[in-house]
């Protein structure tokens, strides 16, 4: 392939979050050196970093350009630097993400206009910057409503916000920068399609997942996600599209809110895998954080592989490890993983330390059942 680059050659890494570390992983699995960039020092990351430069702001013009001159190609899992910055970084690596893309994902408005007349609608959100915007879209859209930031801000989760009296807990958000505030609307359910697309602008696609709770402390993925095969065509042509209208070769994930007459909304666009794929790391052959590294590096991909098994997976926090535990002594089809920051004093009881992977028999079941993704021990899944 015309982009391949041998083992030893350098990759470097924006982010120092979760993905950040399992890229890594993966490029290290396949023999490349990393460097990462990023504004906090986590020690996951650095652990598997040959080079590690830590900046104060990511608007640090000079730091992307060292990286670049440090590393034969650039992926990003941290969108929150500028645009042109891609272009700078251009001159000395490849950056398969591409500046369209990055625009593109982390702007709704572009979004909305290159969306318009391709009958996709985005879910329905104000953008926040003070909390007289939370205040106004409370007052529009009712209560409640879910209020995250724009920015890839660690560790902090999306906020629900039921009256005047929670105000103050979007001030706190609002401080890491502009916030997404949408409504939550009953029996909505969180689609995510991860798809590939090639140099030859041919697509391929993960097992479709869903998110069961609207809560990343708590929220459990399932996949394949049961849907109506119409609705799962439908969505997978309309991730296409999406793909379609952006010049890159690569990874993206699009993560919808179907409702429960079959319509569905753009909730969230990445370039760089989104977590409710984090299954792929033990449900197939590849990962995806694999998948970009293949993709990046000009390496070939093999075919993917769609699992008949119903796959649940959540991570688990130091709250919920009681109940994690009682699981892996009790059910033998319970795999439990910690991750190497379990062992940090990082003293956050939210902080992601582990996941629980599960296999159940699939059922071919309506998209339109409310509990269909949904394992049997639910009731287990809530904070204690």
């Amino acid at each position: 392939m015309s982009n391949y680059l041998s083992p030893r050659s350098s990759i470097g890494i924006i982010g120092t979050n979760e993905q950040a570390y399992q890229l890594a992983l993966a490029a290290k699995k396949l023999g490349y050196r990393v460097n990462v960039l990023g504004t906090s020092m986590f020690n996951l990351v650095k652990a598997e970093a040959d080079q590690y430069f830590i900046v104060e702001s990511m608007q640090d013009q000079r730091a992307f350009k060292k990286l670049a001159q440090v590393s034969d190609v650039v992926l990003y899992t941290n969108e929150n630097f500028p645009n042109q910055f891609i272009k700078l970084m251009n001159q000395f690596a490849h950056v398969p993400q591409s500046e369209n893309m990055h625009f593109f994902t982390t702007d709704r408005s572009v979004q909305n206009v290159m969306l318009e007349g391709s009958g996709l609608d985005l879910y329905p959100y104000v953008l926040a910057v003070t909390v007289e915007d939370v205040r106004d879209a409370l007052s529009s859209f009712g209560s409640p409503c879910t209020i995250r930031t724009t920015l890839s801000a660690t560790h902090k989760p999306a906020i629900e916000i039921n009256s005047e009296e929670d105000l103050s807990q979007a001030e706190a958000l609002l401080g890491y920068g502009p916030c997404i505030v949408e409504p939550v609307q009953e029996r909505v359910r969180r689609i995510v399609i991860t798809a590939i697309k090639d140099e030859a602008g041919e697509f391929s696609h993960f097992p479709i997942s869903a998110i069961s709770i609207d809560d990343e402390t708590k929220g459990f993925v399932s996949a394949p996600a049961q849907l109506e095969e119409a609705t799962a065509h439908l969505m997978e042509q309309a991730t296409e599209g999406i793909g379609r209208m952006n010049d890159f070769v690569g990874l993206f994930s699009v993560e919808y809110a179907l409702t429960e007459d079959d319509t569905f909304y753009i909730k969230e666009i990445t370039n760089y895998p989104h977590k409710a794929l984090d299954h792929t790391l033990k449900s197939h052959t590849f990962s995806t954080y694999e998948a970009m590294i293949r993709l990046a590096v000009g390496l070939p991909l093999n075919q993917l592989n769609h699992p008949t098994a119903n796959l649940i997976y959540w991570r688990f926090n130091e709250k919920q490890l009681g109940m994690v535990e009682e699981k892996l002594l009790n059910n033998t089809s319970t795999d439990v993983v910690f991750y190497p920051n379990y062992l940090d004093e990082r003293n956050d009881p939210y902080d992601t330390i582990g996941h629980v992977f599960m296999h159940q028999t699939a059922k071919a079941t309506s998209s339109k059942q409310s509990n269909q993704d949904k394992p049997e021990e639910r009731a287990d899944q809530s904070e204690e």
